[in-house]
């Protein structure tokens, strides 16, 4: 932690990545305290802060979807992933608490991020949305499904999956559309 204060950006960015790899929790104030002093480490934070994988995290994260800095979007949608959808830990798996942090994830950036059409924030974006599941972020989804990216058309596929039956008339519907790869995801989905 004295190395990711220090004043060399090599170093204090060297550091961040350091304590990320080691997923020491005990770090966490401290890089949440960084955060908001260096925007010059903030992805090198974010993505430490993912790794580490602390739920006193998620907030800060949270906040950093409406990042100037494209690389701490992407990079707070990345770890919001692995804290809230897909932790690796028992200790995280409480559905009440996951189902409360999934609830503060505002959905407006993502669908943002998801109209950007630019992998992988688009992608990271669509695979949120299947979690949280809005039933205002189905429409969009389905025109993701004819985007000319491969991953972030994907990532839509997987998260209208989540949506189950609620998807089903919307689908139908795209069955319709002039797009021929909406056609056929909607097809291959139903």
């Amino acid at each position: 932690m004295a190395a990711a204060e220090q004043g060399d950006f090599w170093v204090r960015y060297a550091a961040v990545e350091a304590l990320g790899r080691l997923g020491d929790e005990r770090a966490v104030g401290a890089l949440l305290r960084l955060m908001q002093q260096d925007a010059w480490t903030r992805p090198a934070i974010v993505q430490a802060l993912g790794n580490i994988g602390h739920l006193d995290a998620v907030e800060t994260l949270v906040a950093g979807l409406e990042d100037n800095n494209d690389a701490v979007r992407v990079a707070s949608m990345e770890a919001l992933i692995k804290i809230v959808v897909e932790p690796n830990s028992a200790d995280r798996l409480d559905p009440e608490k996951l189902a409360e942090l999934r609830r503060r994830i505002p959905i407006a950036p993502l669908l943002r991020e998801l109209h950007a059409r630019i992998a992988p924030s688009s992608a990271y974006a669509a695979h949120l949305l299947g979690w949280l599941v809005p039933p205002e972020a189905r429409p969009d989804l389905i025109a993701a499904l004819g985007y000319s990216d491969e991953a972030i058309r994907y990532a839509a596929v997987e998260a209208l999956l989540r949506y189950g039956p609620a998807a089903h008339e919307p689908l139908l519907q795209a069955l319709s559309s002039p797009e021929s790869l909406i056609r056929e995801n909607a097809a291959e989905l139903l």
